[in-house]
Protein backbone atom coordinates (compact mmCIF):
# COMPACT_ATOMS: atom_id res chain seq x y z
CA UNK A 1 0.00 0.00 0.00
CA UNK A 2 2.26 2.75 -1.07
CA UNK A 3 1.79 6.45 -0.12
CA UNK A 4 2.51 9.85 -1.09
CA UNK A 5 5.21 11.82 0.14
CA UNK A 6 5.85 16.00 -0.94
CA UNK A 7 8.08 18.28 1.07
CA UNK A 8 6.56 19.29 4.19
CA UNK A 9 7.37 22.95 6.36
CA UNK A 10 7.94 22.26 9.69
CA UNK A 11 9.56 23.91 12.77
CA UNK A 12 12.09 23.17 15.47
CA UNK A 13 11.11 24.13 18.81
CA UNK A 14 13.28 25.96 20.55
CA UNK A 15 12.17 24.87 24.32
CA UNK A 16 13.30 21.31 23.53
CA UNK A 17 14.19 21.38 19.84
CA UNK A 18 11.05 19.01 19.10
CA UNK A 19 9.86 19.22 15.65
CA UNK A 20 6.00 20.78 15.37
CA UNK A 21 4.45 21.74 12.16
CA UNK A 22 4.61 25.62 11.82
CA UNK A 23 1.66 27.44 9.73
CA UNK A 24 3.65 30.64 10.38
CA UNK A 25 6.01 33.02 12.15
CA UNK A 26 9.04 33.05 13.26
CA UNK A 27 11.42 30.13 13.98
CA UNK A 28 13.68 27.55 13.26
CA UNK A 29 12.22 26.06 10.68
CA UNK A 30 13.18 22.78 8.85
CA UNK A 31 12.12 20.93 5.76
CA UNK A 32 10.99 17.17 6.06
CA UNK A 33 9.60 15.00 3.26
CA UNK A 34 6.34 12.93 4.56
CA UNK A 35 3.09 12.45 3.69
CA UNK A 36 1.10 15.86 4.24
CA UNK A 37 -0.90 16.98 7.04
CA UNK A 38 0.31 14.15 8.93
CA UNK A 39 -0.14 14.84 12.21
CA UNK A 40 2.45 12.02 13.20
CA UNK A 41 5.18 14.59 11.56
CA UNK A 42 4.62 16.46 15.04
CA UNK A 43 6.33 13.60 16.81
CA UNK A 44 9.34 13.26 14.11
CA UNK A 45 12.85 12.59 14.98
CA UNK A 46 15.56 12.10 12.39
CA UNK A 47 17.13 9.47 13.93
CA UNK A 48 13.99 7.53 14.38
CA UNK A 49 11.07 5.60 13.50
CA UNK A 50 8.64 8.03 15.64
CA UNK A 51 5.92 7.86 12.59
CA UNK A 52 3.52 5.83 11.34
CA UNK A 53 4.38 7.18 8.16
CA UNK A 54 7.49 7.36 6.47
CA UNK A 55 9.32 10.65 6.86
CA UNK A 56 12.44 11.72 5.87
CA UNK A 57 14.33 14.93 7.32
CA UNK A 58 15.57 17.02 4.02
CA UNK A 59 17.03 19.97 5.30
CA UNK A 60 17.29 22.49 8.17
CA UNK A 61 17.00 23.65 10.67
CA UNK A 62 17.65 27.19 9.92
CA UNK A 63 15.75 30.52 8.68
CA UNK A 64 12.36 30.63 6.92
CA UNK A 65 13.99 32.85 4.58
CA UNK A 66 16.39 29.77 4.33
CA UNK A 67 14.47 26.85 3.40
CA UNK A 68 12.80 28.84 0.94
CA UNK A 69 15.53 29.63 -1.18
CA UNK A 70 17.26 26.14 -0.63
CA UNK A 71 13.34 24.61 -1.82
CA UNK A 72 14.16 27.11 -4.86
CA UNK A 73 17.33 25.28 -5.35
CA UNK A 74 16.79 21.99 -5.00
CA UNK A 75 13.24 21.22 -6.03
CA UNK A 76 13.25 17.91 -4.16
CA UNK A 77 10.48 15.69 -6.12
CA UNK A 78 7.96 13.91 -4.30
CA UNK A 79 7.80 10.26 -4.25
CA UNK A 80 5.76 7.10 -2.81
CA UNK A 81 6.39 4.49 -0.33
CA UNK A 82 5.59 1.35 0.88
CA UNK A 83 3.89 1.21 4.40
CA UNK A 84 4.30 -2.55 4.75
CA UNK A 85 7.31 -4.25 4.28
CA UNK A 86 9.27 -1.53 6.06
CA UNK A 87 12.53 -2.91 7.55
CA UNK A 88 13.76 -1.56 10.77
CA UNK A 89 16.52 -2.20 13.31
CA UNK A 90 15.99 -2.46 17.28
CA UNK A 91 18.08 -1.78 19.82
CA UNK A 92 17.54 -3.92 23.24
CA UNK A 93 20.04 -3.25 26.31
CA UNK A 94 18.84 -4.57 29.34
CA UNK A 95 16.65 -3.29 30.46
CA UNK A 96 15.95 -0.61 27.90
CA UNK A 97 14.39 -1.56 24.47
CA UNK A 98 14.87 2.15 22.22
CA UNK A 99 13.07 3.25 19.86
CA UNK A 100 12.75 1.23 15.79
CA UNK A 101 15.15 2.57 13.66
CA UNK A 102 16.54 2.75 10.08
CA UNK A 103 18.89 0.63 9.26
CA UNK A 104 20.43 2.75 6.76
CA UNK A 105 20.78 5.81 9.80
CA UNK A 106 22.16 3.58 12.17
CA UNK A 107 25.12 2.70 11.03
Amino acid sequence: MPVRRSCVPSGVSAADGALCVLESGPGAHALVRGVPHDRDLLHFDAKYETARNPAEWLWGPGSGRDAVAWLAREHPPDDEVDLLDRIFLLRYHAPLLYLPRNPDLAL
